[in-house]
């Protein structure tokens, strides 16, 4: 994938995209899940993220110099040569950060360790070259709605999902906040072995 170079500063971050079957039960776990909140919480407004916009974030670097890219670029050549393909699994949807203060509702993948080793060694390559990316705990997530506004909270973590995606691929994307949502361009993506 060529490298997209057109303005001064770009919004980006890098993630791991899911496959297209993994979007789809996703959003088929997503349908059922809206319609019992129209149910059990009508007075509560979630805006759904679209299933091609699913992904999992490693790192969010905020507003880069269009220059840094080829830097980024390098980063993740190293990050994924020191890595290896696995399969992520997806088990629970549930409230993020937590049903007490629910902000999205969430994929949670069973954890797994070439995940949080990939991620480590990104954040490890982005800060020694300068790079500005959070300093919270990795928790990983898929987010599939943000609440805009909630009416109580029901616990949806029996909801049950037999999700799986490859992590095989490392993307930086560009993203571009408007009021429909945000659209996200892949600027490149470096496969994993």
């Amino acid at each position: 994938m060529a490298i997209i170079n057109c303005m001064a500063t770009l919004r980006c971050f890098f993630a791991i995209p899911l496959s297209h079957q993994a979007e789809q039960q996703l959003a088929d776990a997503v349908d059922s899940m809206r319609q019992q909140l129209q149910i059990i919480m009508p007075k509560t407004s979630l805006r759904w993220v679209p299933p091609v916009n699913y992904h999992l974030t490693l790192a969010f670097l905020g507003d880069i110099d269009t220059a840094s890219i080829e830097a980024l670029h390098l980063i993740a050549q190293q990050v994924v040569t020191e890595s290896s393909t696995t399969v992520l699994r997806f088990d629970q949807l549930c409230w993020f950060p937590s049903s007490v203060k629910p902000k999205m509702l969430v994929a949670m993948p069973v954890e797994n360790t070439t995940l949080l080793n990939l991620q480590k060694r990104l954040q490890r390559l982005l800060r020694q070259q300068g790079f500005r990316v959070e300093k919270r705990r990795f928790r990983p997530h898929v987010t599939l709605a943000r609440a805009k506004a909630i009416d109580g909270v029901c616990d949806v973590r029996d909801e049950a999902l037999a999700v799986k995606s490859e992590l095989d691929e490392l993307v930086l994307f560009s993203s571009q906040l408007s009021q429909e949502g945000a659209r996200y361009t892949p600027l490149f993506a470096e496969l994993i072995q």
